[in-house]
């Protein structure tokens, strides 16, 4: 049987989505549970990793397994084992070809700024700037973001993997002092996101041009943008996939 589900999370005290020895990840923990539940260790496909800090509200993943479960009963039982800060939203047996990385066509992040007054209670959460933001020159920076480009300057690419990705979308909204981002693209690069959100908050505050975006396509060099957002503020919002895909 293949499994799809559909799980959020806490990125808080977790070091990232990947398993690595000796830390606490969320793929791990994944790997744990569902052992006791499948009563043998699975492999967990995602539709992508998050950094250490980093929150989930609607993560993918697919495990294959010989052990038949109503998708109800299993809900109930493998949230049952999880620790708070996981959860099951959603689970269904899908067709075996299914795969929640190799299969994704389209991902939305989405990225909170608090520009009023610090709120501990929200700080695991947001990013906390305290200054006013320019939101209209970091609208005008997005437009040199939208399509496909060479996205090498806005990531570390330690696997070298192909950095040409498209953005189809970034949008900038405020409401009573919380600024939300969201970013819709084919796939994101490591520390993608939060390299972009890191220049363009530059531009907000008027530390850096609207144009340093074309100066960090063409140099190809992560250090233009600066230091990158914090991870507390980011989320992964939605994986999509074809309709051929996941249909049980």
């Amino acid at each position: 049987m293949n499994y799809k589900a559909i799980i959020s999370y806490d990125g808080t005290n977790f070091h990232g989505f990947q398993a690595q020895e000796g830390l606490r990840t969320v793929e791990a923990e994944l790997m744990d549970k569902l052992a006791i539940i499948l009563k043998t260790k699975v492999k967990i496909y995602a539709s992508g990793r998050t950094d250490r800090g980093v929150h989930a509200l609607n993560q993918v993943i697919n495990f294959h397994s010989e052990i038949i479960i109503p998708v109800d009963k299993f809900k109930i039982a493998i949230n049952k084992v999880l620790p708070g800060d996981i959860y099951f939203k959603e689970i269904k047996v899908v067709l075996d070809n299914f795969h929640a990385r190799h299969h994704c066509t389209r991902k939305e992040y989405l990225y909170l700024i608090n520009n009023q007054n610090y709120d501990p209670l929200k700080a695991n959460y947001q990013c906390h700037i305290p200054r006013p933001l320019d939101l209209e020159l970091m609208r005008s920076a997005t437009k040199f973001l939208i399509g496909t480009h060479d996205f090498k300057g806005f990531t570390t690419n330690e696997n070298k993997t192909p950095s040409i990705k498209t953005i189809h979308e970034i949008t900038i909204n405020e409401e009573n002092g919380l600024i939300t981002i969201y970013f819709n693209g084919s796939g994101f690069l490591k520390y993608m996101v939060r390299s972009i959100m890191g220049v363009l908050i530059e531009i907000g505050l008027k530390r850096k041009a609207v144009t340093v975006i074309n100066e960090i396509f063409s140099e190809r060099k992560r250090h233009k943008c600066g230091r990158i957002a914090i991870p507390n503020g980011l989320y992964l919002k939605n994986a999509y996939y074809e309709d051929n895909y996941g249909k049980s």
